[in-house]
């Protein structure tokens, strides 16, 4: 649906690259009050709403950045070869794009 790595696909990708010596920053993504908006406008609109938060985050990464779903409206990114400062420019961007 969101059009990222699954859990497992995401968590295989991190030991793949570790396992080549990359470096960069994790980040983890929650939507809040997510179960309010399933709750008050249906499922469907909190779908839409993933798609827009995944959208955010895909048209924010690099090249070599990957992400993922983890969890209901949790979602992992793997920022290839940043720094703290980098992360958190990268997730101030996402979230003003979500």
């Amino acid at each position: 649906m969101t059009g990222g790595l699954t859990r497992e696909a995401f968590f295989a990708e991190m030991a793949r690259a570790s396992t080549e010596g990359r470096t960069g920053a994790f980040l983890v993504a929650d939507a809040d009050h997510f179960k309010r908006i399933n709750d008050d406008f249906g499922h469907q609109t909190g779908d839409e709403a993933l798609v827009v938060i995944a959208s955010s985050i895909a048209s924010t990464l690099g090249v070599r950045d990957f992400w993922g779903r983890i969890g209901g409206e949790e979602f992992a990114i793997f920022l290839d070869g940043s720094d703290r400062s980098e992360a958190v420019a990268v997730a101030e961007t996402i979230r003003r794009k979500a």
